[in-house]
């Protein structure tokens, strides 16, 4: 089951093929990539979304993948 949340864009870093993206959800950082043409810009509202089956998740403290 897919989740999604709505979020402000704080930092667009273009990296070629790729553009990384930070934010935050719940006070959390959160990062995640898009294609390096997506028209995007900091202080965009934007909703992001990802199926938990497949993402990648960090412990916090340890940075090992849970």
């Amino acid at each position: 089951m897919p989740v999604n949340f709505s979020l402000e864009v704080e930092v667009v870093e273009p990296m070629g093929a790729d553009t990384l993206v930070w934010s935050e959800i719940g006070g959390q950082e959160f990062r995640f990539m898009v294609d390096g043409n997506t028209s995007i810009s900091v202080g965009d509202r934007v909703t992001v979304g990802f199926d938990p089956a497949h993402a990648s998740i960090f412990d916090f403290d340890n940075e090992e993948r849970l």
